[in-house]
């Protein structure tokens, strides 16, 4: 991942995507919904807390251990 779309100032919506592989639109829709951060800036290097990426890591865990429960059911 290039500086480019990762800092110490946050992270691109790209960035964001390539590392958790959540979908763009999944993320921006977690935002309107209060469930992430939204970015700290607007337009298109907007960039993301840190913290945005722990959370949807932490969001997939939760998604993927739910279908596995729901798999066995």
């Amino acid at each position: 991942m290039g500086t480019d779309e990762q800092d110490a100032s946050g992270l691109t919506l790209q960035a964001l995507a390539s590392e958790t592989g959540v979908e763009p639109r999944t993320i921006r829709s977690y935002v309107e919904k209060g469930v992430i951060p939204g970015p700290e800036s607007l337009g298109r290097g907007a960039r993301y807390p840190r913290e945005t990426l722990d959370r949807l890591k932490v969001l997939q865990l939760l998604r993927d251990a739910n279908r596995a429960f729901a798999a066995r059911g």
